[in-house]
């Protein structure tokens, strides 16, 4: 085999190694897979809102999802599993949640959302006005 041949072959063979490794790590991405409850009575909440900002990792936007009836929500970044996200749950007449992942958590995570009461307004108070 003469030189320039011998050279074209090592760079074919390190071009195949390099796009092997590329695209072997590209299979892992970071997921979060959660089941979202209502914290007094364990019922699954539908609708929830979630929003989920990138802190650490590649320029990606704020990915919205809903949960579903069952009150499941998957969160699914084209990110390293390693990256760090913040995810920011809202649902009608519930307080607001918000947790940061630094890295995809494993396995389901349970949230609760609390009831957000109402305040009456107070009987009986006035004050007296001036002439």
């Amino acid at each position: 085999m003469t030189r320039p041949a011998r050279r074209e072959a090592a760079v074919c063979a390190i071009i195949a190694i390099l796009a092997t490794v590329l695209i072997g790590g590209c299979d892992d991405f970071f997921v979060i897979d959660a089941h979202v409850t209502d914290c007094d009575t364990g019922e699954p909440i539908a609708g929830a809102r979630a929003t989920t900002k990138l802190d650490r990792g590649f320029d990606e936007e704020d990915h919205i999802d809903t949960t579903r009836s069952n009150g499941r929500l998957e969160v699914f970044l084209n990110e390293p599993p390693s990256a760090w996200a913040t995810v920011y749950l809202e649902s009608e007449g519930y307080h607001g949640w918000a947790q940061q992942f630094r890295g995809a958590p494993t396995g389901v995570v349970s949230i609760c959302l609390r009831r957000a009461v109402a305040e009456a307004p107070v009987q009986g108070s006035s004050l007296p006005v001036k002439p």
